[in-house]
């Protein structure tokens, strides 16, 4: 079959009865899909002029029969039966991310488990004993034996001679020795510190000896082609067959990227690179580790393993040193893990006196409280809303996003674009204001119902709200875009589901305050993580009560505050017996089965 694919101008030829979104992937027009093309986030809409299979059930639910009737389809559940010409809108295109890196301004004082220690120059010259013995007979501090080497260590020792002529270094971890070297002042001990993330990955390569950060580079995940979220994963992991194997292979390739990207920024041999050490989310650890997350898709929830993990990089096919060891920090819970612990490494909530609250936003939004006398954690199941997923017109945080919103006194409309791009849709921090706008100018009630145009009155205001595929919809935008007129409205069932991901947050932020004793006054700081709370106005989610009444001195945005931690934990071991010591600390609280829950997230539901 010959599909003409509009506005690309490609033709492909391609078999009877295939997936249309495999085809337009293959091709290279990689296409939008939060639900890893089950048909549930509706995001792959193409437009096709017949030759394709009769719409799906999930087709149905999602587009409607307006839609349907004008040709429109997802590309995910249409499979091709005759030649066809598709139309691909720019909206449905899988656009570049933009990748929050930095956070919290810190100095690291290194102390890595990886050393280097410089022998001096033989005393006697000319020596050909290139033993290993010869070698510990240089030791600063000469003891019976230094430690043991490792078989990398001694083929060098045996392919070399030049190296018992001058001065050398023995590379080190713990008692083992891992590596010598000819140029002892020069080449630097590098790590690479990793921030997994699921719809992003942050890899930072540092210095050992000083803790200075050379480069960083980043990715989105490739893992979302098969589910954007953590549940999708889980489920396609456990139910499809390689499942586990596909997810694995996408993550570890994405990290050698990272790594050779980093490297080359640097300009170093990703060969120096002798510790990786690794933050995530509990269902991240597993599949970067091809552990089969099936304990997670039920309650109780529990992983596989909590405990730290040290392991040779080389196992998971890690394109580094030979004898690199991968860091892998300590998980609390199913839905919560290590990049948890990396915001409390990073903020340094353990060793405070006062009590501070951190909240790292997402469709899992992990939230911690307490001081160095006792911490509290919950997780809370906020959905995608906060990313823009399963929003009308919502994207992620990329070119082209609107990521704020405001409304003037007489109703007008001014929006912000990621990058400056005309707008495309909205994402999660221009959702919050568009809300908190709307309902602070009086088109919404407290019980999230936006008004019609008859009870807003006249004026600007009213001239947005109209009717949209039988709901009530605000238009943010109507302007000229792409040689073509782009409208982007806010929907009723946007406005719910941004309800239900606030609720589910505020109730965990509450019930910990409650279980801790402390009121909003008594939190000295409030640390917001991750890029939703990066750029989130502080006034628009207080606006929508997605945050208590905090005073505008104490809140923080910290930034990729996981990342931070990270390398924290990849310079010191002192950090990472710091970190095992947390998760140990950390009392964890099932919401869902806490006697307060379903009152605090139905209270939640209201607007202020």
């Amino acid at each position: 079959m010959k599909l003409l694919i509009r506005p690309f101008g490609k033709t492909l030829e391609v078999p009877r009865s295939a997936d249309l979104r495999e085809a337009l992937a293959a091709a290279g027009i990689q296409l939008r899909s939060d639900c890893g093309g089950i048909g549930r986030c509706g995001q792959c809409r193409v437009r096709s002029r017949g030759g394709l299979s009769p719409p799906t059930p999930a087709e149905a639910e999602n587009l409607g029969i307006g839609e349907l009737r004008k040709g429109i389809r997802l590309a995910c559940q249409a499979e091709i039966q005759d030649s066809s010409e598709i139309f691909v809108p720019p909206t449905s295109l899988e656009s570049r991310v933009k990748i929050l890196v930095e956070g919290l301004p810190q100095t690291l004082r290194p102390d890595p488990a990886v050393k280097k220690q410089i022998l001096p120059t033989p005393p006697q010259r000319g020596s050909r004993d290139l033993g290993w013995e010869a070698l510990c007979a240089r030791a600063l501090e000469p003891a019976p034996r230094l430690g043991s080497p490792t078989l990398t260590l001694l083929r060098r020792l045996a392919a070399d001679g030049e190296l018992a002529q001058g001065p050398v270094s023995l590379i080190s971890r713990g008692e083992q020795y891992l590596a010598v070297e000819t140029e002892p002042g020069e080449a630097p001990l590098l790590g690479m510190a990793v921030d997994l993330g699921t719809t992003t990955i942050v890899g930072y390569l540092l210095d050992l000896s000083s803790g200075r950060l050379l480069s960083h580079a980043a990715r989105k995940n490739p893992q979302a082609k098969y589910g954007a979220d953590v549940v999708s994963r889980i489920v396609f992991a456990t139910q499809e067959p390689q499942g586990l194997s596909y997810l694995q292979a996408a993550v570890l390739e994405a990290l050698n990227d990272i790594v050779r990207e980093a490297g080359g920024k640097a300009r170093v041999s990703q060969e120096r690179i002798f510790e990786i050490c690794v933050v995530g989310n509990t269902t991240m650890h597993h599949l970067l580790l091809g552990l089969r997350p099936l304990s997670l898709a039920h309650f109780p929830y529990t992983p596989v393993i909590r405990e730290a993990l040290e392991l040779p990089a080389r196992e998971l096919g890690l394109a580094l040193h030979p004898e690199a060891r991968l860091y892998l920090l300590p998980l609390i819970a199913g839905f919560m893990g290590s990049d948890t612990i990396g915001v409390v490494l990073a903020t340094r909530m353990h060793r405070r006196r006062s009590i501070n609250l951190a909240i790292d936003f997402g469709t899992n939004g992990e939230v911690v409280l307490g001081n160095r006398e006792r911490l509290l954690a919950a997780s809370c199941a906020a959905g995608p809303a906060f990313e823009g997923s399963q929003i009308r017109y919502g994207m992620t945080g990329a070119s082209g996003a609107i990521d704020a919103v405001a409304l003037d006194p007489r109703g007008r409309v001014r929006l912000h674009t990621i990058d400056d791009y005309p707008p495309l849709g909205i994402c999660g921090s221009g959702l919050v204001d568009a809300v908190s706008e709307i309902r602070r100018t009086g088109a919404m009630d407290r019980s999230g119902r936006l008004l019609s145009r008859n009870e807003a009155g006249r004026g600007n205001l009213a001239s947005r709200l109209t009717r949209l595929g039988g709901q009530t919809a605000f238009l943010l935008y109507g302007g000229q875009n792409r040689d073509r007129v782009r409208k982007i409205y806010l929907t009723q069932k946007d406005v719910r589901e941004l309800q239900l991901a606030k609720s589910a947050l505020r109730a965990g932020i509450n019930i910990l305050m409650r279980e801790l004793g402390v009121r909003e006054r008594d939190i000295a700081q409030v640390f917001l993580a991750g890029a939703f709370g990066n750029y989130i106005k502080p006034e628009s989610a207080m606006g929508i009560g997605l945050l208590p009444a905090f005073l505008r001195r104490q809140i923080k945005p910290v930034g990729n505050a996981a990342g931070m931690g990270a390398q924290r934990a990849l310079v010191s071991v002192r950090a990472r017996r710091e970190a095992a010591d947390i998760a140990r600390r950390v009392e964890y609280l099932e919401l869902a089965k806490h006697p307060d829950f379903q009152k605090e997230f139905i209270d939640g539901m209201a607007f202020p």
